[in-house]
């Protein structure tokens, strides 16, 4: 039987002219960007990677679009296109329909188009504020992606339009965020501690972690350093992040809780640490 006497394209049917410029051009000479032998010179490098897998998922949405549409799975022997997507590109069937529609829908507003084409915003941060963003409002948030952790936006988005929140449940089910409160750790043996993690949401305030589990009660100002036990000196963080992080010098935090906490990321004695953020919006070093 034919392929067009299952109701399916031929080749000459397809219109094969959204995907021309898909195709995708060399990639940058990494070996360029980064030649310090160091944890931080490996840091640039791999922002170098992953500005280049940024424009990619550009360029593999819009051929996952063109697939879609004609669903020239089957003409490659695959009942769905979430079988093809699986074990043929090995990435997840959410990611796959997150890509398309992202193509699809961002195709009405040219800035959001042209940020996620170049690479300037992660799939993940283009989802988020695709629901809300609009010819007059896409600067704006197309700066505000930029600008802060993709769990700020996505809480942002949400709390300033509800009727969004199916696409930030399935933005926040790619980040792999709980989704209900589960106090662990000291959450259990601590009970002055709970209003501290309460008040946090019952996670890792850490900028980007989205912990929910082995809680510590950290105090911004050590007490051995006079700080009080008032809780706008105490602050939710995971074990890791207290342990490893903190105590270990790789993570600074200092200021007033909940809102007016400066963070430092990768600090190391006498250099710019690798990120600087105030709560969940990044400081420019």
């Amino acid at each position: 039987m034919r392929a067009d006497d299952l109701g399916e394209p031929r080749a000459g049917q397809v219109d094969w002219a959204p995907i021309a410029e898909a195709l995708p051009e060399g990639l940058e000479r990494l070996a360029d960007r980064a030649t310090e032998l160091s944890a931080f010179g490996l840091d640039r490098r791999m922002q170098a990677v992953v500005g280049a897998l940024q424009r990619i998922d550009w360029q593999t949405g819009r051929l996952l679009a063109t697939l879609f549409k004609h669903r020239l799975h089957r003409l490659l022997g695959f009942p769905t296109t979430a079988a093809y997507v699986h074990e043929r590109l090995g990435m997840s069937p959410r990611k796959a329909r997150a890509l398309v529609a992202l193509d699809r829908k961002s195709s009405d507003t040219p800035a959001l188009t042209a940020a996620y084409r170049e690479g300037e915003l992660s799939w993940l941060r283009g989802l988020a504020i695709l629901p809300v963003t609009s010819d007059r409002t896409a600067a704006a948030w197309i700066m505000r992606a930029r600008s802060v952790t993709v769990r700020r936006l996505v809480d942002e988005v949400d709390r300033r339009h509800p009727s969004v929140r199916g696409t930030m449940r399935a933005v926040m089910a790619q980040l792999r965020a709980a989704s209900r409160p589960r106090p662990c750790g000291l959450a259990a043996s601590a009970p002055a501690s709970r209003p501290v993690f309460a008040r946090d949401g019952w996670r890792c305030a850490v900028p980007a972690c989205t912990a929910r589990r082995n809680l510590h009660d950290h105090h911004l100002l050590y007490r051995s350093r006079g700080g009080g036990n008032a809780r706008d000196n105490r602050i939710t963080v995971c074990a890791w992040h207290h342990l490893r992080g903190i105590h270990q010098g790789r993570v600074r935090a200092w200021g007033t809780a909940p809102d007016v906490v400066t963070w430092e990321l990768g600090a190391r004695p006498g250099c710019e640490p690798l990120l600087r953020l105030r709560g969940d919006e990044y400081v420019h070093q």
